[in-house]
Protein backbone atom coordinates (compact mmCIF):
# COMPACT_ATOMS: atom_id res chain seq x y z
CA UNK A 1 0.00 0.00 0.00
CA UNK A 2 3.24 2.45 0.07
CA UNK A 3 2.44 4.72 -3.10
CA UNK A 4 6.65 5.02 -3.08
CA UNK A 5 7.24 1.50 -3.76
CA UNK A 6 4.00 0.85 -6.00
CA UNK A 7 4.15 1.15 -10.32
CA UNK A 8 1.91 -2.20 -10.94
CA UNK A 9 -2.09 -1.94 -11.24
CA UNK A 10 -2.97 -3.81 -8.43
CA UNK A 11 -0.60 -2.14 -6.06
CA UNK A 12 -1.80 1.37 -6.91
CA UNK A 13 -5.30 0.68 -7.55
CA UNK A 14 -6.18 0.82 -3.31
CA UNK A 15 -3.92 3.64 -2.30
CA UNK A 16 -5.70 5.95 -5.46
CA UNK A 17 -8.99 5.27 -3.72
CA UNK A 18 -8.13 6.50 -0.38
CA UNK A 19 -5.57 9.55 -1.47
CA UNK A 20 -5.51 12.58 -3.68
CA UNK A 21 -3.18 13.79 -5.58
CA UNK A 22 -1.76 17.57 -6.15
CA UNK A 23 -3.09 18.04 -9.18
CA UNK A 24 -5.38 15.66 -11.39
CA UNK A 25 -6.54 14.97 -14.84
CA UNK A 26 -9.84 15.00 -16.27
CA UNK A 27 -11.03 11.23 -16.21
CA UNK A 28 -14.25 9.17 -15.63
CA UNK A 29 -17.66 10.32 -17.81
CA UNK A 30 -16.49 13.70 -18.97
CA UNK A 31 -12.97 13.11 -20.30
CA UNK A 32 -12.22 13.77 -24.01
CA UNK A 33 -10.21 10.25 -24.50
CA UNK A 34 -8.03 12.03 -26.86
CA UNK A 35 -7.06 14.99 -24.65
CA UNK A 36 -4.61 15.02 -20.71
CA UNK A 37 -6.28 18.11 -19.27
CA UNK A 38 -5.52 18.61 -16.13
CA UNK A 39 -7.61 20.07 -13.13
CA UNK A 40 -7.47 21.10 -9.49
CA UNK A 41 -7.02 18.23 -6.35
CA UNK A 42 -5.42 19.43 -3.34
CA UNK A 43 -3.84 22.74 -5.27
CA UNK A 44 -6.65 24.57 -6.29
CA UNK A 45 -4.46 26.93 -8.42
CA UNK A 46 -0.52 26.50 -9.48
CA UNK A 47 2.08 28.74 -12.11
CA UNK A 48 5.23 28.53 -13.27
CA UNK A 49 7.89 31.35 -13.20
CA UNK A 50 8.35 32.66 -16.68
CA UNK A 51 12.25 31.06 -16.77
CA UNK A 52 10.57 27.81 -15.41
CA UNK A 53 12.44 27.00 -12.57
CA UNK A 54 10.07 27.64 -9.96
CA UNK A 55 6.58 26.39 -9.47
CA UNK A 56 4.37 27.88 -7.08
CA UNK A 57 0.92 25.23 -6.16
CA UNK A 58 -1.64 27.36 -4.05
CA UNK A 59 -3.05 24.58 -1.65
CA UNK A 60 -7.13 24.52 -0.72
CA UNK A 61 -7.62 25.72 2.72
CA UNK A 62 -10.73 23.15 3.67
CA UNK A 63 -8.93 19.67 3.20
CA UNK A 64 -9.11 17.67 5.94
CA UNK A 65 -7.32 14.08 6.37
CA UNK A 66 -10.22 11.25 7.29
CA UNK A 67 -11.33 11.07 10.34
CA UNK A 68 -9.53 7.72 10.72
CA UNK A 69 -6.70 7.44 13.80
CA UNK A 70 -3.59 8.20 13.70
CA UNK A 71 -4.99 11.45 11.37
CA UNK A 72 -8.17 12.21 13.17
CA UNK A 73 -9.38 14.45 10.92
CA UNK A 74 -6.77 17.14 10.90
CA UNK A 75 -6.02 20.08 8.30
CA UNK A 76 -4.15 18.96 5.60
CA UNK A 77 -1.56 21.45 4.92
CA UNK A 78 1.39 22.42 2.44
CA UNK A 79 4.29 20.37 4.93
CA UNK A 80 2.20 17.38 4.05
CA UNK A 81 2.54 17.49 0.56
CA UNK A 82 6.21 18.61 0.89
CA UNK A 83 7.02 15.33 3.12
CA UNK A 84 5.27 12.82 0.65
CA UNK A 85 7.34 14.71 -2.45
CA UNK A 86 11.03 14.87 -0.63
CA UNK A 87 9.85 10.37 -0.07
CA UNK A 88 9.06 10.14 -3.61
CA UNK A 89 12.78 12.14 -4.42
CA UNK A 90 14.14 10.10 -2.42
CA UNK A 91 13.19 6.73 -1.98
CA UNK A 92 11.05 5.79 -4.21
CA UNK A 93 10.64 3.77 -7.24
CA UNK A 94 9.50 7.04 -9.76
CA UNK A 95 13.02 8.81 -8.22
CA UNK A 96 13.08 9.92 -11.65
CA UNK A 97 10.70 12.36 -12.13
CA UNK A 98 12.47 14.18 -9.37
CA UNK A 99 16.12 14.04 -10.65
CA UNK A 100 15.81 17.69 -11.80
CA UNK A 101 14.34 19.07 -8.63
CA UNK A 102 16.48 21.27 -6.65
CA UNK A 103 14.15 22.30 -3.59
CA UNK A 104 10.88 22.56 -2.19
CA UNK A 105 9.75 25.10 0.46
CA UNK A 106 6.70 25.67 1.66
CA UNK A 107 6.06 29.37 3.18
CA UNK A 108 2.86 28.97 4.79
CA UNK A 109 0.26 26.08 5.49
CA UNK A 110 -1.12 26.61 2.00
CA UNK A 111 1.69 27.07 -0.31
CA UNK A 112 4.00 25.07 -1.78
CA UNK A 113 7.12 25.82 -3.79
CA UNK A 114 9.35 23.54 -5.96
CA UNK A 115 12.37 25.13 -7.35
CA UNK A 116 13.96 23.34 -10.65
CA UNK A 117 17.72 22.61 -10.66
CA UNK A 118 16.88 22.12 -14.27
CA UNK A 119 14.29 23.26 -16.36
CA UNK A 120 12.27 20.33 -17.94
CA UNK A 121 9.21 20.78 -20.19
CA UNK A 122 7.03 17.50 -18.73
CA UNK A 123 7.65 17.91 -15.05
CA UNK A 124 4.48 18.72 -13.51
CA UNK A 125 2.52 15.74 -15.72
CA UNK A 126 3.72 13.53 -13.01
CA UNK A 127 2.53 15.63 -9.98
CA UNK A 128 -0.80 14.72 -11.99
CA UNK A 129 -0.42 10.93 -12.47
CA UNK A 130 -1.41 8.08 -10.51
CA UNK A 131 2.22 7.67 -9.04
CA UNK A 132 2.53 10.61 -7.14
CA UNK A 133 -0.68 10.29 -4.52
CA UNK A 134 -0.20 12.62 -1.24
CA UNK A 135 0.54 10.05 1.80
CA UNK A 136 0.66 10.90 5.63
CA UNK A 137 3.54 11.43 7.75
CA UNK A 138 1.91 9.72 10.65
CA UNK A 139 1.84 6.55 8.75
CA UNK A 140 5.20 6.69 7.89
CA UNK A 141 6.65 7.53 11.27
CA UNK A 142 4.61 4.03 12.52
CA UNK A 143 5.78 2.17 9.83
CA UNK A 144 2.10 1.44 9.03
CA UNK A 145 2.58 2.96 5.43
CA UNK A 146 2.60 -0.50 3.79
CA UNK A 147 -0.46 -2.05 5.35
CA UNK A 148 -2.47 0.56 5.93
CA UNK A 149 -4.10 3.63 3.72
CA UNK A 150 -5.19 6.97 5.52
CA UNK A 151 -5.91 9.89 3.22
CA UNK A 152 -8.27 12.87 2.00
CA UNK A 153 -9.87 11.01 -0.66
CA UNK A 154 -13.38 9.63 -1.93
CA UNK A 155 -13.01 6.25 0.62
CA UNK A 156 -12.27 5.10 3.17
CA UNK A 157 -10.67 1.42 3.46
CA UNK A 158 -11.78 -0.44 5.85
CA UNK A 159 -11.51 -4.60 4.94
CA UNK A 160 -8.41 -5.41 3.27
CA UNK A 161 -7.98 -8.99 2.88
CA UNK A 162 -5.03 -10.45 0.63
CA UNK A 163 -5.59 -12.45 -1.81
CA UNK A 164 -9.50 -12.39 -0.93
CA UNK A 165 -11.27 -8.67 -1.41
CA UNK A 166 -10.47 -5.27 -0.03
CA UNK A 167 -13.74 -2.96 0.81
CA UNK A 168 -14.34 0.49 1.04
CA UNK A 169 -17.17 3.19 3.02
CA UNK A 170 -17.55 6.69 1.53
CA UNK A 171 -15.72 9.45 3.07
CA UNK A 172 -18.56 11.33 4.49
CA UNK A 173 -16.12 14.32 4.70
CA UNK A 174 -14.87 14.51 1.51
CA UNK A 175 -13.84 18.13 0.25
CA UNK A 176 -14.45 18.17 -3.47
CA UNK A 177 -18.05 16.70 -3.32
CA UNK A 178 -20.47 14.49 -1.90
CA UNK A 179 -20.00 10.78 -2.23
CA UNK A 180 -22.62 8.79 -4.12
CA UNK A 181 -21.92 5.47 -3.13
CA UNK A 182 -21.61 4.13 0.06
CA UNK A 183 -18.97 1.78 -0.58
CA UNK A 184 -17.02 0.26 -2.90
CA UNK A 185 -15.52 -4.12 -2.63
CA UNK A 186 -12.50 -5.55 -4.93
CA UNK A 187 -12.62 -9.02 -4.95
CA UNK A 188 -9.63 -11.13 -6.23
CA UNK A 189 -10.88 -13.71 -8.67
CA UNK A 190 -8.03 -15.18 -10.51
CA UNK A 191 -9.89 -17.04 -12.63
CA UNK A 192 -11.79 -15.45 -16.21
CA UNK A 193 -14.76 -18.30 -16.19
CA UNK A 194 -15.10 -17.04 -12.93
CA UNK A 195 -15.23 -13.35 -13.53
CA UNK A 196 -17.56 -14.17 -16.73
CA UNK A 197 -19.68 -15.91 -14.68
CA UNK A 198 -20.25 -13.36 -11.46
CA UNK A 199 -20.77 -10.42 -14.22
CA UNK A 200 -23.29 -12.41 -16.21
CA UNK A 201 -25.51 -13.24 -12.62
CA UNK A 202 -24.88 -9.16 -11.65
CA UNK A 203 -22.97 -10.22 -8.42
CA UNK A 204 -20.11 -7.54 -9.78
CA UNK A 205 -21.09 -4.59 -11.46
CA UNK A 206 -17.72 -4.53 -13.62
CA UNK A 207 -14.64 -7.36 -14.54
CA UNK A 208 -11.43 -7.49 -16.31
CA UNK A 209 -10.70 -9.36 -19.07
CA UNK A 210 -13.94 -10.86 -19.96
CA UNK A 211 -14.34 -9.81 -23.38
CA UNK A 212 -10.50 -8.97 -25.17
CA UNK A 213 -11.77 -9.30 -28.75
CA UNK A 214 -15.52 -9.20 -30.78
CA UNK A 215 -16.03 -12.92 -30.43
CA UNK A 216 -15.98 -13.07 -26.35
CA UNK A 217 -17.90 -9.42 -26.26
CA UNK A 218 -20.75 -11.52 -28.32
CA UNK A 219 -20.94 -14.17 -26.38
CA UNK A 220 -21.42 -11.35 -22.83
CA UNK A 221 -23.98 -9.49 -25.44
CA UNK A 222 -25.70 -12.46 -25.81
CA UNK A 223 -26.47 -13.00 -22.44
CA UNK A 224 -26.56 -9.11 -20.99
CA UNK A 225 -27.36 -7.42 -24.00
CA UNK A 226 -28.12 -4.52 -22.00
CA UNK A 227 -24.32 -4.13 -21.10
CA UNK A 228 -22.14 -0.89 -21.91
CA UNK A 229 -19.76 -1.26 -24.08
CA UNK A 230 -16.74 1.55 -24.69
CA UNK A 231 -14.21 0.81 -26.86
CA UNK A 232 -10.12 1.64 -25.28
CA UNK A 233 -7.41 3.98 -27.14
CA UNK A 234 -5.23 3.10 -29.15
CA UNK A 235 -3.12 6.06 -29.89
CA UNK A 236 0.56 4.03 -30.97
CA UNK A 237 1.88 0.73 -31.27
CA UNK A 238 3.01 -0.62 -28.46
CA UNK A 239 4.28 -3.97 -29.35
CA UNK A 240 6.13 -3.67 -32.66
CA UNK A 241 8.97 -6.45 -34.15
CA UNK A 242 11.17 -5.71 -31.30
CA UNK A 243 15.06 -5.87 -31.92
CA UNK A 244 18.28 -5.89 -30.03
CA UNK A 245 19.20 -3.05 -32.12
CA UNK A 246 23.01 -3.27 -31.25
CA UNK A 247 23.01 -6.68 -32.95
CA UNK A 248 24.98 -6.66 -35.62
CA UNK A 249 22.25 -8.16 -37.94
CA UNK A 250 19.90 -5.56 -37.27
CA UNK A 251 22.67 -2.77 -37.74
CA UNK A 252 21.90 -1.70 -41.39
CA UNK A 253 18.52 -0.12 -42.17
CA UNK A 254 18.09 -1.36 -44.77
CA UNK A 255 17.89 -5.38 -43.06
CA UNK A 256 14.92 -3.20 -40.84
CA UNK A 257 12.92 -1.92 -43.98
CA UNK A 258 13.35 -5.52 -45.83
CA UNK A 259 12.13 -7.12 -42.58
CA UNK A 260 8.65 -4.16 -42.67
CA UNK A 261 8.35 -4.92 -46.23
CA UNK A 262 8.03 -8.70 -45.63
CA UNK A 263 4.99 -8.83 -43.54
CA UNK A 264 1.48 -8.14 -44.39
CA UNK A 265 0.45 -6.42 -41.53
CA UNK A 266 -3.34 -5.78 -43.02
CA UNK A 267 -3.60 -9.47 -43.61
CA UNK A 268 -2.22 -10.22 -40.20
CA UNK A 269 -4.52 -7.71 -38.61
CA UNK A 270 -6.98 -9.19 -40.40
CA UNK A 271 -6.35 -12.66 -39.48
CA UNK A 272 -5.00 -12.03 -35.84
CA UNK A 273 -7.32 -9.01 -34.68
CA UNK A 274 -10.10 -8.43 -36.80
CA UNK A 275 -12.12 -5.13 -37.44
CA UNK A 276 -10.05 -4.45 -34.16
CA UNK A 277 -7.00 -3.48 -35.15
CA UNK A 278 -4.54 0.12 -35.68
CA UNK A 279 -1.73 0.49 -37.97
CA UNK A 280 0.77 2.89 -35.94
CA UNK A 281 3.99 3.76 -34.83
CA UNK A 282 5.68 2.84 -31.36
CA UNK A 283 5.37 7.44 -30.66
CA UNK A 284 2.20 8.17 -30.20
CA UNK A 285 0.33 10.41 -33.02
CA UNK A 286 -0.68 13.01 -30.66
CA UNK A 287 3.17 14.59 -30.02
CA UNK A 288 3.46 15.48 -33.77
CA UNK A 289 -0.11 15.60 -35.52
CA UNK A 290 -3.58 16.93 -34.92
CA UNK A 291 -5.40 13.62 -36.26
CA UNK A 292 -4.49 10.03 -36.45
CA UNK A 293 -2.15 9.27 -39.55
CA UNK A 294 -3.64 6.74 -42.04
CA UNK A 295 -1.78 5.37 -44.80
CA UNK A 296 -3.10 7.61 -47.05
CA UNK A 297 -2.29 10.51 -45.17
CA UNK A 298 1.55 10.31 -46.63
CA UNK A 299 2.65 10.89 -42.87
CA UNK A 300 4.06 7.67 -42.27
CA UNK A 301 7.07 7.85 -44.54
CA UNK A 302 7.90 5.19 -47.04
CA UNK A 303 8.40 2.31 -45.22
CA UNK A 304 5.22 1.70 -42.52
CA UNK A 305 2.20 -0.09 -43.62
CA UNK A 306 3.61 -1.27 -46.94
CA UNK A 307 4.05 -4.81 -48.30
CA UNK A 308 6.73 -5.11 -50.96
CA UNK A 309 8.40 -9.00 -51.02
CA UNK A 310 10.28 -8.55 -54.20
CA UNK A 311 12.01 -4.72 -52.71
CA UNK A 312 12.53 -6.48 -49.38
CA UNK A 313 14.79 -8.87 -50.89
CA UNK A 314 16.63 -6.50 -53.00
CA UNK A 315 17.38 -4.53 -49.87
CA UNK A 316 18.34 -7.55 -47.96
CA UNK A 317 20.57 -8.11 -51.52
CA UNK A 318 21.92 -4.75 -51.17
CA UNK A 319 22.83 -5.09 -47.87
CA UNK A 320 24.68 -8.73 -48.04
CA UNK A 321 22.31 -10.00 -45.47
CA UNK A 322 21.21 -12.71 -47.73
CA UNK A 323 19.62 -15.34 -45.32
CA UNK A 324 19.66 -13.89 -42.50
CA UNK A 325 18.19 -15.78 -39.86
CA UNK A 326 17.93 -14.61 -35.83
CA UNK A 327 16.89 -15.91 -32.88
CA UNK A 328 12.85 -14.96 -31.16
CA UNK A 329 11.26 -15.06 -27.73
CA UNK A 330 8.02 -14.29 -27.06
CA UNK A 331 5.28 -15.24 -23.82
CA UNK A 332 1.54 -15.54 -25.06
CA UNK A 333 0.15 -13.94 -21.98
CA UNK A 334 -2.29 -16.69 -21.52
CA UNK A 335 -3.97 -16.00 -25.22
CA UNK A 336 -3.54 -17.50 -28.54
CA UNK A 337 -3.63 -14.59 -30.31
CA UNK A 338 0.24 -13.73 -29.82
CA UNK A 339 0.83 -17.72 -30.93
CA UNK A 340 -0.96 -16.67 -34.36
CA UNK A 341 1.24 -13.71 -34.95
CA UNK A 342 3.81 -15.25 -34.16
CA UNK A 343 3.03 -17.66 -36.50
CA UNK A 344 2.21 -15.34 -39.25
CA UNK A 345 5.42 -13.98 -38.86
CA UNK A 346 7.38 -16.94 -38.99
CA UNK A 347 5.14 -17.83 -42.40
CA UNK A 348 6.03 -14.55 -44.01
CA UNK A 349 9.78 -14.03 -43.52
CA UNK A 350 11.10 -17.06 -45.40
CA UNK A 351 9.10 -15.40 -48.50
CA UNK A 352 12.34 -12.66 -48.79
CA UNK A 353 14.94 -15.69 -47.77
CA UNK A 354 14.97 -14.35 -43.60
CA UNK A 355 14.90 -17.11 -41.43
CA UNK A 356 13.44 -16.83 -37.44
CA UNK A 357 13.55 -19.42 -35.15
CA UNK A 358 10.72 -19.28 -32.59
CA UNK A 359 10.86 -20.04 -28.74
CA UNK A 360 7.73 -19.19 -26.45
CA UNK A 361 9.33 -19.10 -22.73
CA UNK A 362 7.51 -18.53 -19.57
CA UNK A 363 6.49 -15.16 -18.12
CA UNK A 364 8.75 -14.77 -15.38
CA UNK A 365 11.65 -15.93 -18.07
CA UNK A 366 10.41 -13.43 -20.34
CA UNK A 367 9.46 -10.62 -18.11
CA UNK A 368 13.81 -11.06 -16.79
CA UNK A 369 14.41 -10.75 -20.33
CA UNK A 370 12.73 -7.39 -21.89
CA UNK A 371 12.79 -5.33 -18.55
CA UNK A 372 16.46 -5.59 -18.46
CA UNK A 373 17.20 -4.83 -21.42
CA UNK A 374 18.28 -8.38 -22.43
CA UNK A 375 16.75 -9.50 -25.43
CA UNK A 376 19.27 -11.07 -27.65
CA UNK A 377 17.62 -10.14 -30.99
CA UNK A 378 13.84 -10.30 -31.38
CA UNK A 379 10.48 -10.88 -30.26
CA UNK A 380 7.19 -10.64 -31.25
CA UNK A 381 5.37 -10.04 -28.01
CA UNK A 382 7.50 -7.01 -26.37
CA UNK A 383 5.47 -4.07 -25.19
CA UNK A 384 7.10 -1.07 -24.59
CA UNK A 385 6.89 0.77 -21.21
CA UNK A 386 3.99 2.74 -20.94
CA UNK A 387 3.89 6.60 -20.01
CA UNK A 388 1.97 9.62 -20.79
CA UNK A 389 4.55 12.73 -20.97
CA UNK A 390 6.23 13.50 -24.42
CA UNK A 391 9.35 13.06 -22.64
CA UNK A 392 8.79 9.48 -21.94
CA UNK A 393 8.23 8.71 -25.59
CA UNK A 394 11.13 10.70 -27.06
CA UNK A 395 13.70 10.21 -23.97
CA UNK A 396 13.74 7.68 -21.85
CA UNK A 397 12.86 5.26 -24.78
CA UNK A 398 15.16 6.56 -27.03
CA UNK A 399 18.03 7.86 -25.36
CA UNK A 400 21.31 5.46 -25.18
CA UNK A 401 21.49 6.24 -21.46
CA UNK A 402 18.04 5.69 -20.73
CA UNK A 403 17.07 2.06 -18.64
CA UNK A 404 13.79 2.23 -20.23
CA UNK A 405 15.48 1.99 -23.74
CA UNK A 406 14.87 -1.87 -23.84
CA UNK A 407 16.08 -2.00 -27.78
CA UNK A 408 19.59 -0.66 -27.07
CA UNK A 409 19.22 1.93 -29.71
CA UNK A 410 22.29 4.14 -29.60
CA UNK A 411 22.27 6.98 -32.37
CA UNK A 412 23.87 10.23 -31.67
CA UNK A 413 21.14 12.38 -33.88
CA UNK A 414 18.55 10.60 -31.52
CA UNK A 415 20.50 11.39 -28.01
CA UNK A 416 20.70 15.31 -29.37
CA UNK A 417 17.20 15.51 -30.25
CA UNK A 418 15.88 14.14 -26.99
CA UNK A 419 18.18 15.67 -24.94
CA UNK A 420 16.91 18.98 -26.59
CA UNK A 421 13.35 18.65 -26.19
CA UNK A 422 13.20 18.03 -22.84
CA UNK A 423 14.61 21.40 -21.92
CA UNK A 424 12.14 22.80 -24.88
CA UNK A 425 9.66 25.40 -22.87
CA UNK A 426 7.88 26.77 -26.55
CA UNK A 427 5.22 24.17 -27.23
CA UNK A 428 5.52 24.82 -30.82
CA UNK A 429 9.31 24.45 -31.41
CA UNK A 430 9.14 21.21 -28.96
CA UNK A 431 6.73 19.74 -31.40
CA UNK A 432 8.60 20.64 -34.21
CA UNK A 433 11.71 17.99 -32.78
CA UNK A 434 9.38 15.68 -31.61
CA UNK A 435 8.06 15.57 -35.51
CA UNK A 436 11.58 15.67 -36.85
CA UNK A 437 12.59 12.63 -34.53
CA UNK A 438 9.28 11.07 -35.40
CA UNK A 439 9.88 11.07 -38.91
CA UNK A 440 13.52 9.85 -38.27
CA UNK A 441 12.61 6.77 -36.63
CA UNK A 442 9.87 5.96 -39.62
CA UNK A 443 12.45 6.38 -41.98
CA UNK A 444 15.40 4.07 -40.17
CA UNK A 445 12.98 1.86 -38.98
CA UNK A 446 14.21 0.95 -35.56
CA UNK A 447 10.86 -0.71 -34.96
CA UNK A 448 9.10 -2.71 -37.73
CA UNK A 449 5.08 -1.99 -36.79
CA UNK A 450 2.61 -4.90 -36.10
CA UNK A 451 -0.72 -4.37 -35.92
CA UNK A 452 -2.06 -2.92 -32.23
CA UNK A 453 -5.11 -4.24 -30.96
CA UNK A 454 -8.08 -2.41 -29.50
CA UNK A 455 -9.81 -3.37 -26.69
CA UNK A 456 -13.08 -3.04 -24.62
CA UNK A 457 -14.80 -1.83 -21.33
CA UNK A 458 -17.68 -3.97 -20.03
CA UNK A 459 -19.84 -2.83 -17.26
CA UNK A 460 -23.31 -3.54 -16.37
CA UNK A 461 -25.91 -1.00 -17.39
CA UNK A 462 -26.91 0.09 -13.82
CA UNK A 463 -23.07 1.19 -12.84
CA UNK A 464 -23.30 5.11 -13.72
CA UNK A 465 -20.97 7.46 -13.54
CA UNK A 466 -17.63 5.60 -14.66
CA UNK A 467 -16.06 5.42 -17.93
CA UNK A 468 -12.49 4.40 -18.71
CA UNK A 469 -9.98 4.68 -21.39
CA UNK A 470 -7.87 7.48 -22.59
CA UNK A 471 -5.22 8.53 -25.13
CA UNK A 472 -1.53 7.20 -23.38
CA UNK A 473 -2.73 5.21 -21.05
CA UNK A 474 -4.58 7.41 -19.09
CA UNK A 475 -8.06 7.31 -17.21
CA UNK A 476 -7.24 3.38 -16.69
CA UNK A 477 -9.70 0.78 -15.42
CA UNK A 478 -6.12 -0.85 -13.97
CA UNK A 479 -5.33 2.59 -12.10
CA UNK A 480 -7.78 4.90 -12.06
CA UNK A 481 -10.96 3.60 -10.07
CA UNK A 482 -10.17 6.18 -7.33
CA UNK A 483 -10.44 9.58 -9.92
CA UNK A 484 -13.46 8.77 -10.71
CA UNK A 485 -15.49 6.53 -7.85
CA UNK A 486 -16.98 10.35 -5.77
CA UNK A 487 -19.23 10.43 -8.80
CA UNK A 488 -20.38 6.72 -9.41
CA UNK A 489 -24.10 5.60 -8.58
CA UNK A 490 -25.65 2.28 -9.30
CA UNK A 491 -29.01 2.85 -10.77
CA UNK A 492 -31.61 0.29 -9.22
CA UNK A 493 -31.76 -2.91 -11.73
CA UNK A 494 -35.35 -3.68 -11.32
CA UNK A 495 -36.03 0.08 -11.64
CA UNK A 496 -34.24 1.32 -15.26
CA UNK A 497 -36.32 -2.76 -16.22
CA UNK A 498 -39.68 -1.41 -15.22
Amino acid sequence: MDPVMAAAGGAITVPNMVYNRLLGMVGGVNKDPFAIELEPELAEAWERTPDGVTFTFYLRGDVHWQNVAPLNGRRFVADDARFAFERYRYESVHRSYWADIGSLDTPDDTTLNIHMSRVTADFILPLASRYQPIFPKELVDSGEIESRAVGTGPMILTEPLEEDRVAFTRNPDYFEREVLLDGVEFRFMHDPAARLAAFRVGQVDYAYGIADNVEQLNAVLETNPDTQVNLQVVDSGRMPLSLNLSNPKFADERVRRAMTLALDTQLIADTVYPDLARHLPLHPWVFVEDEEPGPESGLLGRWFGRYDPPEARRLLAASGAEGLRFGCVYHNHGTRVLDRLTDMILGALPGVGITMDSRHVGESEFDAIWTSGNLAEASTSAVAPGGFQADHFFHDLVHSGSPKNLWNLNDPRVDAWAEAQQVELNPDARREIHRTMWEYFLDKVFWPPLPAPVGFEVYHLWLRGIRFGGILGTNSSDYDWGDQIAEAWILDPEGWRR
